[in-house]
């Protein structure tokens, strides 16, 4: 849009010429692991409950646990996933990551550690 025209728009329509012909920057999503938390003990089938949000709108949320994804792509909040801990070795510690991508390719990360203790098998 020519100089011109973006005056004569802000004449017409009341708008800042400082806003036209310019894009806000779309910031990366937030992502938050929220349960269990980092450092927890763990046992049985532990729900893994992550918060995810964006400034536009959050795409896809992941979750991993030691590298491996649980389940499937999680398109629409709450995010949550299921993980089996039965038959881990006890005191074995876990890495469980959330990721988060929003619309323009943007992500972001979480991890922590979890120690997994099941008792006698």
């Amino acid at each position: 849009m020519s100089r011109r025209a973006a005056l004569l728009m802000s004449a017409l329509f009341g708008l800042s010429t400082a806003c036209i012909g310019t894009s806000q920057p779309d910031f990366p999503p937030q992502v938050n692991i929220f349960h269990p938390a980092d450092r927890d003990t763990v046992s049985g089938v532990v729900s893994i409950d992550v918060d995810a949000a964006d400034d536009v709108a959050v795409d896809v949320v992941r979750i991993f646990v030691d590298g491996r994804q649980l389940g499937i792509d999680l398109y629409v909040g709450p995010y949550h996933a299921s993980w089996n801990t039965i038959g881990l070795p006890d005191s074995s510690a876990h890495t469980i990551r959330a990721e988060a991508r929003d619309q323009a390719g943007n992500t972001a990360t979480q991890q922590i550690v979890v120690t997994v203790i099941n008792g006698t098998q």
